[in-house]
């Protein structure tokens, strides 16, 4: 009878922190696109399953995921996607005009060292 051993190989332990590595990167690109933009839907391409699946579409409105393709289709018949909408626009705007006025404090900082040299 052979003894196995339950300790894990060299290659086995690189192959797990490459995935995790991998798993963080992902996460933290889908974190960055949702975080940018008012809305984001993630799907597939070609998938059979995609109109009933639970996992995808995922739709994010304002940084939130508020659910599947079903999901977002019951929000619109209630009457409750458009308001997530308008909060959505509106701090979009908030966040263009800060992005905005700090591009011309830049700018009028760099014009304003140029003219007094």
């Amino acid at each position: 009878m052979g003894v196995s051993s339950s300790t894990p190989s060299a290659t086995s332990i690189v192959s797990q922190e490459e995935s995790s590595n991998k798993l963080h990167e992902a996460a933290a690109y889908i974190n960055s696109v949702v975080n940018q933009n008012c809305v984001v839907i993630f799907s597939k391409t070609d998938c059979p399953y995609s109109t009933k699946a639970k996992r995808v579409p995922r739709v994010f409105v304002n940084g939130n995921c508020i659910g599947g393709g079903i999901d977002t289709e019951k929000l619109y018949h209630e009457g409750k996607l458009l308001f997530l909408l308008d909060q959505c626009c509106s701090a979009h705007a908030i966040r263009s005009s800060k992005n905005i006025s700090a591009e011309n404090m830049s700018t009028d900082n760099t014009s304003t060292k140029s003219e007094s040299e």
